[in-house]
């Protein structure tokens, strides 16, 4: 059985919280709760468990000191019935590019 995958960055716990009280309570939009909030860095998919347990490993492997990253701007997608709510982080912060 195949695994979907995304890599992410988590974030403080102030900033989770503070992004969670920003619900707008929007008819139909799922709010997620501070704990799952993150910053998505890339989306990979559907992996099957050794290649899985591969990613596991090179990722834990990755090293970096720690950064700040502002927050700029909320946004949403799903046109007049936004299904998702995301916040920005400016553009080209370097350590993410390090990160890439």
């Amino acid at each position: 059985m195949a695994t979907r995958l995304f890599i992410a960055l988590e974030l403080p716990e102030s900033c989770r919280n503070t992004l969670a009280d920003l619900n707008p309570q929007v008819k139909g939009l799922e709010w997620l709760p501070a704990k799952q909030l993150h910053v998505t860095l890339s989306f990979i998919g559907h992996v099957n468990a050794p290649k899985e347990e591969r990613l596991r490993e090179a990722l834990g492997e990755v090293r970096l000191p720690a950064f700040f990253l502002p927050i700029q701007g909320v946004e949403t997608f799903g046109g007049v019935h936004p299904r998702v709510v995301w916040a920005g982080l400016g553009k080209g912060h370097p350590h993410l590019y390090a990160l890439h």
